[in-house]
């Protein structure tokens, strides 16, 4: 998935352009090893909830990615900003 997709799909979610742009670089690479968004949609509920808010904080759900996608973290590649 091109992280233009990840970009569009997190940026529905109401987060900021920039926010949107770092996490759709490190998150992309794990969203295509799993080839499916469903983990980025349940990454996106379990952070919210964690943090309590419609907005979570940028590492929540980096964290929440990574937790559910059942990957090393050293195996994610991602760059462009904030890593949890």
């Amino acid at each position: 998935m091109p992280v233009g997709h990840v970009r569009h799909l997190l940026g529905r979610a109401g987060l900021t352009e920039a926010t949107t742009k770092s996490l759709a670089a490190v998150l992309a690479p794990v969203l295509n090893a799993h080839t499916n968004l469903r983990l980025l949609d349940d990454a996106l509920q379990r952070a919210r909830a964690a943090d309590d808010t419609d907005d979570p904080e940028p590492a929540t759900i980096i964290a929440a990615v990574k937790e559910l996608s059942g990957l090393d973290p050293k195996e994610l590649t991602g760059k462009g900003g904030e890593e949890g």
